[in-house]
């Protein structure tokens, strides 16, 4: 008799294991699902950070050259001579600074 209740224990404790084993199958799948999500965040964030800091550098070098060209062309009265000959252009900003 102590054999087979053995085997009958043996065998209720069985699908216990095999739903345990189960259960942690699935809990270290989502915790890997949760792991390769937050990489993907997080690479996304340094890819962001990556292009803000990159662009930034491009960004200021663009518009060093564009600001000075209005400038003139708001203090001198007659627009058409600034693009054709650029020493005017400059001493013309030197009087207008100067007075």
């Amino acid at each position: 008799m102590a054999k087979k209740a053995k085997k009958a224990a043996k065998k209720k404790s069985q699908p216990a294991k095999k739903s345990a084993k189960k259960a942690a199958k699935k809990v270290v799948k989502k915790a890997a699902k949760k792991a390769k999500k937050a990489v993907k965040k997080t690479a996304k964030k340094a890819v962001k950070k990556v292009v803000k800091k990159a662009a930034p550098k491009k960004k200021p070098a663009a518009k060093k050259p564009v600001a000075p060209t209005p400038a003139p062309s708001l203090f001198t009265p007659a627009p058409e001579p600034t693009p054709f000959p650029e020493s005017p252009s400059n001493e013309g900003m030197g009087s207008a600074s100067g007075v």
